[in-house]
């Protein structure tokens, strides 16, 4: 048995289909197909059942765990030896969604890349769930993503936390209150008055999100119901059409990575964030953005920089 072979089984394992597999390791499905024929024949069991389809064998469980725990120990010792022999080309693969990917990203790798100019970097930008799934598998070395209940095995750290915002575009406030739009502003920033936009249309979250749902509530808590001109999962796109004045939207200012009460696009345009009011401070803290990374891995020097760097930048 041999490294290599335990890497190709667990990528079976993780695809229980052979093709697949096969195209993400770049070989041929024949070569992973007589790779894993002589790990059953080594240890004289059957890994996987072929028909109908590719499934689990008893003994394939038992060694997918065991694999998984082998490849894992392999990679921190890897880590490890590398940061000793002071490896500046270490290689670091970071995850995030999409939404904080658009807004977080140019602000921390051009930085970390002029810093550690020899690092080799891969992104994976996907949903949150996915996401979490790739650090649990170790297919990536670090992962920054919404607040959620992540699994056991992850570890995870607070690096920003927010209230949820109603964000009206500066547009909206000069057509509705002229030349008091700055007064207004103001004024909304300690309790926005909804009454005022009854008839602006709103570019909303898709429902059944954390931050869909914290809107429903403020609305029908003020009594309020928007007019919603259509659903946009992708924040820097909602924001980019506010500021062209095509309605408000909502969003957790954390999103922006900006600690200031307004949000400007490269094209000049400007919108208000207006934090959410609800009774008994219902709205402090209900979201944040956490980092994290699979509990007990080794955390090669250029992970560690990445999340020194991540975490220095968010406090400025």
């Amino acid at each position: 048995m041999t490294l290599q072979q335990l890497h190709y089984y667990c990528a079976v394992a993780k695809e229980l289909n052979i093709s697949k597999a096969a195209e993400k390791l770049h070989i041929s499905p024949q070569a992973l197909s007589a790779q894993i024929g002589k790990l059953e024949d080594e240890y004289h069991v059957q890994l996987f059942e072929r028909m109908p389809r590719l499934a689990f064998t008893f003994a394939g469980e038992q060694m997918m765990k065991y694999a998984c725990e082998m490849l894992e120990r392999e990679k921190n010792i890897s880590g490890c030896m590398a940061d000793i022999k002071g490896n500046e080309g270490c290689k670091v693969i970071i995850g995030t969604t999409y939404s904080l990917g658009k807004m977080l990203l140019p602000k921390i790798l051009p930085a970390y890349l002029k810093m550690y100019p020899k690092y080799q970097i891969e992104l994976a930008v996907d949903k949150n769930v996915v996401i979490e799934q790739l650090l649990l598998d170790g297919d990536i070395d670090v992962a920054i993503c919404p607040s959620a209940a992540f699994n056991p095995g992850i570890v995870t750290e607070l690096i920003a936390k927010d209230r949820a915002h109603v964000v009206v575009p500066q547009k909206t406030m000069v057509r509705l209150f002229q030349n008091r739009y700055q007064e207004m502003a103001a004024k909304f920033q300690k309790k926005i008055d909804m009454e005022y936009f009854k008839d602006e249309p709103f570019i909303m979250p898709p429902a059944n999100t954390l931050l869909r749902n914290i809107a429903e509530e403020y609305f029908c808590h003020h009594h309020f119901s928007p007019t919603i001109l259509f659903e946009l999962a992708d924040l820097g796109i909602r924001l980019a059409l506010i500021c062209r004045d095509m309605g408000l939207t909502v969003s957790f200012k954390a999103w922006t990575f900006n600690n200031m009460n307004t949000y400007s696009d490269q094209d000049g345009g400007l919108a208000y964030f207006f934090p959410m009011d609800f009774p008994d401070n219902q709205n402090e803290n209900r979201y944040g953005v956490v980092i994290g990374h699979r509990r007990n891995s080794y955390l090669n020097v250029g992970v560690r920089n990445f999340i020194a760097l991540v975490k220095e930048t968010l406090k400025e």
